[in-house]
This record gives C-alpha cells, structure tokens and sequence, in this order.
C-alpha cells in the first residue's frame, strides 16, 4: 500500500486536475436524461441494437437487427462498433437502462482519453506540466466538446482520442528512430474500430508527412521494415472489421452511390471552418497553429541543425 500512497502523493497535481477536467466533461450528463444532440437517435439505436443482439447469442453483431423498426440495419457492418460492446456489455450484466450504460461508458471513455493524451504529450515534450496543458487544452476544446454534446456524434468522438497518438507516432518515427512504435499502432488501431473517415484523413496526413521527410528513410532503411511491419500489424488485429466490410463492398450491390445529400448545399467558407456553430474548430486552435509549428520547426533545427 505504501507504493499507492507514494504514487498518489507524487502525481497529485495531475489526480486533481485529471478530477477537474472529467467532471467538467460529464457535468452536461449529471441529470436524469441524455443531451439530445443531431444523431442522438442514430447512436442510441447502435447501442441498443448491439446489447439486443447479444442478448439473443449473436456474436460478432454485423447486422444490428432491432434498428430500422426491427427490419435490421448493417451499421455494424460498416460503422465500427468495437468500444460500443463495454456499455451494451454493462446493459446485460447489470441490467441497465441504455442511459446509465452511456453515462458510465463516457465517463471511462473520458478518462481513458486523458491518459491516452497525456501520455502523448508526455513523451512529446517530456515536460509533465507541458502535458498537463496539451492535455487540457485538448479534451476542452470546442470540437471534442461539441461531438459529444451538440452534435452527438460518437463516431467522431470516439475516434478524436487515437489522432493524437497516430500522429505522435508519426513523430516519433521521424524525430526518434521509432523507439515507441506503440504510439502508431494505437492509434490507427483505434481509429479504425471507431471512425474510419478520421482514420482516412490521419492517413493522408501521414503519407504526407512520411514523403516530406524521406531523408530519414534513406538513411535508416530499417526503420520502413519496422513500419511496414506495425502497418501490417494493425491490419492483422482490425481484420475481424475491415475484412467483412470490404467482402460485403464486393459481394454485394449496396446503395453507396446514389446521392442522398448535395455537397454544394451544405458547403462552408474559410471562415465557417472556425467559427460555425457545429462543425467549427474554434478560432483558439488557429491562434496556437504558429507556436506549433515554430516549436516542431525549432525542435527539427536542433536536431538536425548541422
């Protein structure tokens, strides 16, 4: 017991700021009811479709077969459903109702997403305090906030927690002779099991930053080897999702290409991107992108300076 106190003694700065910033979080959740965001029905009926379908022996759930009024919907077929299992777990189990089951899933979740986040800083910035505020500075941030709450987009929510360590992986890979492959494989392994559009463009984003900095391939072939070996890796554990989606994309005439929404009636201005009430960033975010890239460009001088 004396290593607990020790510990708790010694990270107790971050205990209580950890104590803050979750019940900040969950405070919109410290009533009876659920906030009713944009795709409340939607994200519900998942939660209860999964819990339904485990209940009668269904496992793996890729037909959630109580949603569209019990016709059956293939969300999990092609929207991941991979955390999900915890609060439809949590209903069968303890014979919850879906609200109490989705309260104590964000709440882990949340704190979940804070050590994940502080653990990226962390080894980013091997500064406890720096991590502190990035950590801050990002589980409060309007996006994060608002597709939990406004928006109600768990997918997006869910996936906002592994960008962080996908792109520190990518950091490290270039600026740390890959030393914490973890870090990648984290990230890109959740990213898939919770929204694929933000795994996409975290990939793109990778591929990019893999092709600026080439020289360091060059020079250290055997770290491609490693990652293609992490690559291969996470495909490999998120098979049992992507495998079926892409067998029933091939096996099957499905109604993806029939327009059901006109991009041109729902487009956005520069402006809109940081100051929309739904979908924008925050200018915060904007004001920060200097400090940013002055301290990855710093950082690169002094390492590589010569």
């Amino acid at each position: 017991m004396s290593w607990i106190k020790e510990c708790l003694e010694k990270n107790k700065f971050i205990i209580i700021i950890f104590i803050c910033t979750i019940f900040i979080l969950v405070l919109p959740n410290l009533h009876q009811d659920l906030v009713i965001g944009d795709d409340y029905v939607y994200h519900t009926a998942r939660l209860q479709g999964i819990a339904d379908s485990l209940k009668n022996g269904v496992f793996p759930i890729k037909i959630n077969s109580t949603m569209a009024n019990s016709f059956g919907y293939a969300s999990a077929t092609f929207y991941p459903d991979f955390f999900l299992y915890i609060p439809a777990v949590m209903m069968i189990i303890f014979n919850m109702n879906i609200i109490m089951a989705y309260k104590i899933f964000i709440f882990l979740y949340l704190s979940f997403t804070f050590i994940v986040f502080y653990k990226s800083f962390y080894y980013l910035t091997k500064n406890k305090y720096s991590a502190i505020f990035g950590t801050i500075f990002l589980m409060l941030s309007r996006i994060l906030c608002m597709s939990l709450y406004y928006r109600f987009t768990l997918g997006e929510f869910l996936g906002f927690t592994f960008i962080l360590p996908a792109i520190v992986g990518m950091y490290d890979y270039v600026y740390n002779d890959f030393k914490k492959p973890q870090f990648l494989i984290i990230g890109f392994f959740g990213l898939i099991n919770t929204h694929l559009i933000s795994g996409l463009i975290v990939l793109c984003f990778s591929i990019v930053f893999f092709i600026f900095n080439i020289k360091v391939t060059i020079k250290k072939p055997k770290m491609l080897l490693k990652l293609f070996g992490c690559a291969l890796l996470v495909l490999l554990m998120a098979a049992f999702f992507w495998a079926p989606m892409i067998e029933q994309m091939i096996a099957q005439t499905l109604r993806l290409t029939d327009p059901w929404i006109y991009i041109a009636d729902h487009d956005y201005s520069l402006f809109d991107y940081f100051a929309n009430d739904s979908t924008g960033i925050g200018f915060p975010i904007l004001l920060t992108l200097p400090i940013m890239i002055y301290a990855l460009v710093n950082h690169k001088f002094d390492k590589y300076g010569k």
